[in-house]
């Protein structure tokens, strides 16, 4: 069955419109539509043209990927994204799917259960490299959140909501800008969780941002991923494949996993993967566009209500040691560009480690790979600065001149910086992150060292940050 086909089954059409939030008759709730296809590269810094809700039907005629903003009416919607990553092997969840979704599954179990035991309702859909978790707060689950003051949204990110610079025109009202930042903070927690719950079991490294990781002998440099990005960009910016959707990215990602391996893999179909379902059976679904067009006639792609979750999982967040970094990190204000020349203008780079010297030097594209935001942070961190400051200074170069074209246009620049290294800061914090690949050997290994044998130990900056957290 080609795309075109399975598009034009009334079922498939029924469950993507289902899980863009349409009930029956009534029209969806998501507030605009994008369409993905190999032509447009899928990936990169241009945000793709949003299409309006009555142009689904269009959308499936170009037999494009679907997705829909994450941006909703009234609800919020939130996701959680797992995935497979191999840094040496780019394309092994596609030459061996049940290799690279065996090792993942312990981490998608781990999800499962913790959902149980919080009631944390959900829809886990199966992509091309691992799943997408989704939910929604109703209005009382919002209203928690905002009055639990978790929501912290940068200066210029509340300007640019308020003027209506979004993909429908439409603002974004202050009760949804401080609710979404608040829920990045929850599901971070959530992602703390997970780290400790799925690392025993699992045969990867479980990690956050797609971080690299060292060697790990014949299996190469592989991890599993707990993606929190989204949660660092705007809300009106971020949308996410549809269930039921064809996947088709691996066919524009020849330049990473090979030419032969992205023209060889077939379209495959983002399906839920019901509750009990065996991974054999789900990708075997997922890799058949006649079976899942079958499954999309009895299973439902309706995004559910986890509002009594999620209640349990702010009382949980509330009672952790996160909770107790993210006060003590937002007691400090980034200091405001006006102050920049006379701040974070005059670090001295010639005594900081190249590693770090260099995307402070470099920083497009240097400063925009999680590795380098998280080794910035720990060594700026061993030497004194506070993390809300660390993200400042990240911002600054943000927001100077590198060639970033519309990049900071479309996303917000103190946001990313902040919500990275609060992540990447609060890891530490925790203990969820132990430091152990704080040193020269392991950084070479993730592919990140700039000059081998530069007279700087990275396991100093262990100690000592060690030391400074007691």
């Amino acid at each position: 069955m080609t795309v075109h086909e399975y598009y034009s089954q009334p079922a498939v059409r029924s469950r993507i419109a289902e899980y863009c939030g349409a009930d029956g008759a009534d029209a969806p709730t998501c507030r605009y539509l994008v369409g993905l296809s190999a032509a447009d590269g899928y990936a990169g810094r241009a945000f793709p043209s949003p299409r309006s809700l009555d142009s689904l039907g269009a959308l499936l005629a170009e037999d494009d990927d679907v997705c829909r903003s994450v941006w909703d009416r009234g609800r919020l919607l939130v996701t959680l994204d797992l995935e497979y990553c191999s840094f040496d092997y780019r394309g092994e969840p596609f030459v061996n799917p049940q290799g690279a979704f065996g090792r993942l599954e312990p981490t998608y179990h781990a999800v499962e259960a913790l959902c149980d035991e919080l009631g944390l309702e959900h829809k886990m859909v199966v992509t091309g490299q691992g799943y997408h978790a989704a939910w929604y707060l109703d209005l009382g689950a919002q209203q928690a959140v905002a009055t639990g003051a978790l929501g912290r949204v940068a200066p210029s990110l509340w300007a640019r909501y308020a003027t209506g610079n979004t993909p429908t025109g439409e603002p974004v009202d202050g009760r949804e800008a401080r609710v979404f930042a608040g829920v990045g903070m929850l599901v971070e927690w959530l992602a703390h969780l997970l780290c400790a719950r799925a690392s025993a079991a699992s045969p990867a490294p479980v990690v956050c941002l797609g971080l690299e990781v060292g060697n790990r002998g014949a299996a190469g440099r592989e991890a599993i991923s707990i993606d929190l990005s989204e949660y660092a960009d705007p809300l009106d910016r971020r949308y996410t494949r549809c269930a039921f959707s064809a996947y088709q990215k691996h066919r524009s990602m020849g330049d990473i996993i090979g030419w032969a391996i992205a023209d060889a893999t077939p379209p495959k179909a983002c399906v839920p993967r019901p509750r009990g379902a065996k991974l054999e059976e789900t990708l075997a679904v997922r890799d058949d566009l006649a079976a899942a067009a079958e499954l999309a006639k009895t299973v439902s792609a309706r995004i559910p209500d986890a509002t009594a979750g999620v209640g349990r999982l702010l009382e949980s967040y509330r009672r952790s040691k996160l909770a107790e970094f993210h006060e003590w990190y937002y007691r400090v204000e980034p200091d405001p560009p006006p102050r920049w020349p006379a701040s974070y203008d005059r670090l001295e780079l010639g005594p900081l480690p190249p590693c770090v010297a260099l995307p402070l030097a470099h920083p497009n594209d240097l400063l925009l790979k999680p590795a380098n935001i998280q080794n910035t942070t720990r060594v700026l961190w061993a030497l004194g600065w506070h993390p809300r400051h660390i993200a400042g200074l990240i911002q600054s170069k943000y927001e100077r001149d590198w060639g970033w074209g519309q990049m900071w246009l479309t996303y917000d620049a103190a946001t990313r910086a902040d919500v990275y290294v609060r992540i990447l800061s609060g890891l530490v914090a925790t203990g969820t992150d132990d430091l152990r690949d704080l040193n020269c050997v392991s950084h070479q290994e993730r592919g990140h060292c700039p000059q081998p044998f530069c007279g700087h130990n990275l396991a100093d900056y262990a100690s000592a940050l060690q030391g400074r957290l007691g």
